[in-house]
Parts: C-alpha cells; structure tokens; sequence
C-alpha cells in the first residue's frame, strides 16, 4: 500500500473499500481486523482521509477509502522553554560506578531513573507494555521492556519512547535495535532508547520506509558531558513537543477530497 502511494505524484490515491480490504486479505471486516490494519497503516505513515468517521464505517460495495502518505516531518527537536533540572553531580557519579548484574538490575537501577531525571513520572512509563503487531499473516503480542507515554493514557497517539534494556555483557547490535525498532513501528513512538548499563543509544524513529537516525550513542561516564543532547532528544517536553509537530506534520498532509489523485484505480471501480 505505502509502494503504491509514493508511486503517485501527489501521494494520494483512492480504492474503492471492497478493493482496499481485499488488498490486506479480508473478505469481511470485524473490529480486530479493522483495528490490525489502521495499526499497519498508522506504521507507514499513512494517514485515512475518508472515511472521516473511521476506518471500516464505509460501505463495502459503494464507498471509497481516501490514503495519503504523510512525507514530511518536522526538523530536529528542539529546546523548549521549560526542562527538567539536570540532575546533580552525585547522581552522574553514582550511575557512572554502579554494578548491574542482570538485564532487570539495568532498567530498575539506570533506564528507569534516567527516564525519571528526563522529566517522566510513573504514570508515564508503563513496564513490560504488550505491542500487538503482525508477524506475516499472524497477529501476535509481543512485550517491549517498557513504552513512555504522555501521561498516564496508552494510545499509540500518547506514545512517545520505546526502552530496550539488555544485560552488560550484551553488545547493543543491529538485532537489537531491529527489535525496538518493531515496538516503535506499531507503537509510532519517534524515539527508542537502548542500553546495557554501559552504552546508551537513542534512535529517531522515521517511518516504515525511511531509515532511522542513531542520535546519540554515549557512555554513562560521558553522560554528565552528554546531558544536554540527551535531554534535547528525548527529555519529556522535547518528546512531546517533537511527537505533536508530527501530527501537525500530518493534519498538513491532508488535502480536501476533490484534490485526491484517483489515477491508476480503473480497476478498482465496480464492475
């Protein structure tokens, strides 16, 4: 679907809705299959124009679906006005010296914390979060070792971090950060954060079709140097700020219907 809508000029395209569903698989519609789709399309940054009541309310023989590609986003984070109070030379001392003898004591004892000096409070972070994704054909639940969110709601909308968390003797590999990447990708956080204790790297998530950006990687003896850039990254107003110039991004992105591109769909029109 994202292939054939950045093979248009103008990102736009329209099927009719028994086209389109059958496109995914589906014969019929129920709420799981509606819900696994919007997620899918929600992670390719595709952005459902009409209907303008939901995905999966229009009629399946008559209606049409409406798509556009969001392909803009928006410059780097930056500074807001209000950040959190860097924490104190102790607290860099102690995270630079402290022993972390499993994966737990790592995102108990340093993720955790860390998150909590970026300005997030425990309503914001849910631990051992399920993300339901699609696996191929199967829909499956997987657990990210936590989601960060804007708040204590837990809708993709409000998501803004995914955490991976791994022991010392782990090497943070492209494996890895393939796997945060997938919770980012169904999550739509912009961000996801990896470490083992002893490095930390923080990604921009850019979209399905896009190649992420590895913002910072660090030590945690240089996090002390290293404390601005990351709280510019992914410090709670920054990460919101950040996450609500891509739904700006995006309500951009949405044109009235009449200026909706229908080229190439002669074969999605009724018999």
């Amino acid at each position: 679907m994202a292939e054939a809508l950045l093979a248009t000029p103008s990102r736009k395209k329209r099927l009719l809705s028994k086209t389109f569903w059958r496109a995914f698989g589906f014969e019929r519609r129920s709420d799981e299959r509606i819900a696994s789709v919007q997620a899918a399309l929600d992670a390719a940054r595709i952005h459902v124009v009409r209907p303008e009541e939901g995905l999966g309310t229009e009629d399946w023989n008559d209606d049409w679906v409406e798509l556009t590609y969001l392909e803009e986003q928006p410059d780097l984070p930056r500074v807001p006005a209000t950040m959190p109070d860097r924490p104190s030379s102790e607290w860099f001392k102690r995270v630079a010296t402290q022993v972390y003898e499993s994966e737990r004591e790592v995102e108990y004892y340093l993720a955790l914390p860390l998150l909590r000096a970026l300005g997030y409070g425990d309503d914001d972070m849910a631990v051992g979060f399920p993300v339901r994704m699609n696996e191929g054909v199967r829909r499956v639940t997987k657990e990210a070792d936590c989601v960060v969110f804007d708040g204590p709601g837990r809708s993709r909308a409000d998501a803004l971090i995914v955490l991976e968390a791994k022991r010392a003797e782990r090497q943070l590999t492209e494996e890895i950060a393939s796997q945060a990447r997938s919770y980012a990708l169904w999550m739509t956080t912009p961000f996801y954060l990896l470490t083992n204790g002893n490095e930390l790297k923080v990604f921009m998530f850019r979209g399905a079709l896009q190649a992420d950006v590895n913002m910072l990687t660090t030590a945690r003896e240089r996090l002390e140097e290293d404390w601005s850039r990351l709280a510019q990254l992914i410090a709670k107003p920054s990460a919101r700020d950040y996450k609500d110039r891509l739904a700006e991004a995006l309500t951009r992105a949405v044109f009235p219907p009449d200026e909706l591109s229908v080229a190439g769909d002669s074969g999605d029109r009724p018999d």
